[in-house]
């Protein structure tokens, strides 16, 4: 979270809202174990929402799944294959789910989570935040991490089909 609202926000160009100016809120949920309440309270209520997930949600069978499954919330024609990744990725960003995760990373590895890939953008910059701010507060590693490193592409993207996706279920 600390990584993403601080590019959204500083990233510039023609046209560019950011979402304090944009009204869109980023809230932390604690985890894919928190989504569920979220969403069942903005879906009860009309409001449009989104969700940033690292690639372990967007297994087939993770809670976030179970939990849409039972809300009846799931897109049609999920993939065959439980282990194709990028397909299960293009699957969720229908219900709105997104994630910059390459890899589910369930066994263990961590290699799906958001830390992850703060990592392959930067190894020896995540390393050194990480000594100077502690490993204890991830929100924090994110924002110092994001305030050193431009905003990549793929993050900026990701941001702009958000603000597509909340606009068409608005």
């Amino acid at each position: 979270m600390g990584a993403l609202s601080t590019w959204w926000e500083a990233s510039a160009g023609p046209g560019w809202v950011p979402p304090s100016g944009a009204n869109i809120s980023l809230v932390d949920v604690g985890g894919d174990h928190g989504f569920g309440t979220y969403i069942e309270f903005l879906t009860v209520f009309g409001i449009p929402w989104t969700v940033i997930a690292d690639g372990p949600a967007l297994a087939p069978g993770s809670r976030l799944h179970k939990h849409l499954e039972a809300e009846n919330l799931l897109p049609i024609g999920a993939p065959q294959d439980s282990q194709d990744f990028l397909a299960w990725k293009r699957y969720w960003r229908n219900v709105g789910v997104f994630s910059v995760a390459d890899t589910f990373g369930v066994d263990g590895s961590k290699s799906g989570e958001f830390e992850a890939y703060l990592e392959r953008l930067d190894s020896s910059l995540y390393q050194q935040v990480g000594q100077d701010i502690g490993r204890r507060s991830k929100p924090r590693i994110g924002a110092a991490f994001a305030a050193r490193h431009v905003p990549p592409q793929e993050v900026v993207d990701l941001y702009e089909s958000i603000r597509q996706h909340l606009a068409s279920n608005h």
